[in-house]
């Protein structure tokens, strides 16, 4: 009754049969040649000129133009899939020390940013106070630079990142609560006795903060749940730092302790200074942050952007009097 995962002492078998089963379903309810014959019946006759008559019956069932996958090549084989070692690992992604800007925040089409961030209870600027920014690239893998108007904007993007994260946390949690994933391998970790249980006897708040962690005895506490902003963190080492804020406050914990951990997870799960970005998260990154007008500063106070007027460079270039 208390089971969280099952598993299978042969997976082999249960493989093959779900595998064959969803082939076969596919490939009847799509195959090539059929569908190629039966619109080639349809299809109407080409005049003198090579043309098919628009409104002749059956012309918009014509074959499509581009070609379709047959059913060698539309699917591996079950033997290729077997033989895969990585079907035979965990299928969780591994824990990541550089996570990606892409991740979090998750990208969204442009039409649906201010929707979104709607959502998540983030103010926003007016549609008509945007002005078109151009991303120029990155410098020393920390900064990103932009051009808004007669602005060069230089954005840190680990503290703006940091300062994202924070307010969705806080977002979450004021709307339906942080959102959890289950752990596929609940992880132990083992602590002094007294940092064990000061985070046990604070396992409310850790559970509002989106962490179920339970007693394993001798100082050892295991994970079983932790927040999905923080997929691809190492949640053990935030745990262990929890549990060290939470001993040295012990007696005086209030509010802010839930706002802390916030910041201590956000500053983990955000993008570090020295990762290379591509263009695409540059792109798309700036794009949400520039969408709120309140993130200037991270959560520890650090600025996350600095604008240098066109006026100020021609000023240091000597081009003004």
């Amino acid at each position: 009754p208390a089971k969280t995962e099952v598993r299978f002492a042969d997976e082999r078998p249960v493989f093959q049969a779900v595998y064959q089963a969803a082939k076969s379903a596919l490939l009847g309810a799509v195959r090539p040649e059929a569908y190629a014959s039966e619109a080639a019946k349809a299809r109407p006759a080409p005049d003198e000129a090579g043309f098919v008559p628009t409104g002749a019956a059956g012309a918009e069932c014509a074959a499509p133009s581009f070609p379709l996958a047959s059913p060698s090549t539309a699917f591996f084989s079950a033997d290729e899939r077997l033989d895969d070692p990585l079907l035979r690992q965990n299928p969780l992604p591994p824990l990541r020390e550089n996570p990606s800007l892409l991740r979090f925040p998750a990208p969204v089409p442009k039409a649906d940013v201010r929707q979104a961030l709607r959502e998540e209870q983030i103010s926003f600027l007016p549609a008509q106070a945007q002005t078109a920014v151009r991303v120029l690239g990155e410098l020393f893998q920390t900064y990103f630079l932009a051009q808004r108007g007669e602005e060069l904007l230089l954005i840190d993007k680990h503290a703006a990142h940091e300062r994202i994260l924070y307010e969705r946390f806080k977002a979450e949690y004021a709307g339906r609560g942080v959102e959890r994933q289950l752990l596929l391998e609940p992880q132990a970790l083992t602590l002094s006795r007294e940092e064990a249980a000061v985070l046990l006897e604070h396992r409310e708040m850790l559970e509002e903060a989106g962490f179920l962690a339970e007693e394993f005895g001798s100082g050892t506490v295991l994970l079983r749940e932790c927040p999905l902003l923080l997929t691809g963190v190492d949640g053990n080492a935030l745990l262990a730092e929890i549990a060290g804020y939470l001993l040295e406050r012990r007696g005086d914990i209030d509010t802010q302790a839930l706002d802390w951990i916030f910041h201590s997870a956000a500053c983990r799960a955000a993008v570090k200074a020295g990762n290379p970005s591509s263009a695409q998260e540059r792109e798309l990154f700036v794009e949400q942050l520039l969408a709120l007008p309140e993130i200037r500063h991270c959560p520890h106070g650090r600025p996350v952007l600095v604008a240098i007027t066109r006026k100020e460079l021609e000023k240091r270039f000597g081009r003004l009097g």
